[in-house]
């Protein structure tokens, strides 16, 4: 794509839990173009941003090892931080929440998901509280067992 750096005003940037190496590229970029450009970085989860509004969200990436990242949300709340949660157990909160959207690439599960708009969902969270006040200091969520 050609974006002139000039004409960024400011950064939107996912800091995990996900791939290592995706969420670590995405934060360096964020970080150059935020500390050269002298523009604003906003930082969100990676399970946030696929929330539904206006509907409780479990939130689902596949951490490997018959694992998963889990969050739940409801209109910006955290209902349930995000986490490590074995395959098992997530099916099992699952089951109790049946009423609430699954959100993410499920298909490591035989699950259908929600349809996620993440753009407008980052622009919807998007408040003072998710800005970066350290741009040097910015590191990505590690989620271990």
């Amino acid at each position: 794509n050609k974006i002139d750096p000039k004409n960024v005003n400011e950064i939107l940037v996912t800091i995990g839990p996900g791939s290592y190496t995706g969420v670590r590229i995405a934060l360096t970029i964020a970080k150059v173009y935020g500390y050269s450009l002298n523009i604003p970085v906003y930082t969100f989860s990676s399970l946030e941003v696929l929330e539904v509004k206006d509907k409780y969200s479990i939130c689902l990436e596949n951490a490997r090892s018959k694992r998963s990242y889990i969050g739940v949300y409801f209109n910006k709340e955290v209902i349930l931080k995000d986490q490590v949660l074995t395959n098992t157990e997530v099916l099992e909160y699952i089951s109790k929440h049946q009423d609430y959207a699954l959100c993410g690439d499920l298909e490591y599960l035989n699950l259908s998901s929600s349809p996620s708009d993440i753009f407008n969902t980052m622009l919807y969270l998007k408040d003072e509280s998710k800005r970066v006040l350290d741009i040097k200091a910015l590191k990505a969520i590690y989620l271990k067992d």
